[in-house]
């Protein structure tokens, strides 16, 4: 199914269609706003409060991210990352409150679509509590939710090793498998995720890494360090 789904997308990126797994959502959009416009509405009133601006200054940039990566405003796989990360309540999500934090997108610059991988990181200051309950909540996640259905992708959840980063910190590889937008009993593609969650004090850093492929131009526990030695 992988092989014949790379090429059925590559000969639909020759006839000018949308790029990845985007292409599939794009048919049925949901019903509810995505986490890219409430991120994009949040930004915009929490961009007035000293906090958030104070925030924004520890994101990540491309100077600490391999050549590859440019910063973009909208991630390339943000329906698959909309599932990941979801809304405070879901039980098999991370419960990033988008009112109280920041985030910055990246995505890399190549000549084979396939090739095409974003990085998102996102700041949240909850408080030391509430930043280590978000890394407990990552590292419960395959225990709980090792296989999770959402109307655009079934969705598989792994631990993954990583030595301590700050305070605590925690590891999951994901496998998103794409629904086709005419039957959510088809799949169009496969999407790669991992994740990586620390907590430093007050506030917790969360990285995660989406590809076509298991293995990304960056790694998260590199970058997952280097975001949260940013933090202060």
């Amino acid at each position: 199914m992988r092989f014949r789904t790379r090429l059925m997308l590559a000969s639909g990126l020759a006839a000018g269609l949308a790029v990845g797994p985007s292409a599939a959502v794009t048919a049925a959009p949901p019903a509810i706003p995505s986490q890219e416009e409430a991120w994009r509405a949040s930004t915009k009133e929490e961009a007035r409060t000293a906090g958030t601006k104070d925030l924004a200054t520890m994101l990540l940039t491309e100077k600490d991210l391999p050549a590859q990566y440019a910063r973009v405003e909208q991630d390339p796989f943000a329906s698959v990352r909309d599932d990941l990360f979801g809304r405070t309540g879901k039980a098999c999500t991370l419960p990033i409150d988008v009112r109280r934090s920041v985030h910055a997108v990246f995505r890399t610059e190549v000549r084979n679509t396939l090739d095409l991988e974003s990085l998102v990181e996102v700041i949240t200051e909850p408080g030391a509590d509430a930043a280590r309950a978000l890394v407990e909540r990552a590292r419960a996640l395959p225990g709980k939710c090792a296989k999770v259905e959402t109307p655009r992708h079934t969705i598989f959840v792994r631990p993954a090793v990583m030595d301590r980063i700050g305070d605590s910190s925690a590891a999951l590889r994901v496998t998103v498998w794409v629904k086709a937008a005419s039957s959510p009993t088809n799949y169009v593609d496969v999407v790669e995720a991992e994740l990586a969650v620390a907590a430093k004090r007050n506030r917790a850093v969360t990285v995660v890494l989406l590809g076509f492929y298991p293995t990304h131009a960056a790694t998260p526990a590199r970058v997952l360090r280097t975001a949260v030695a940013r933090l202060r």
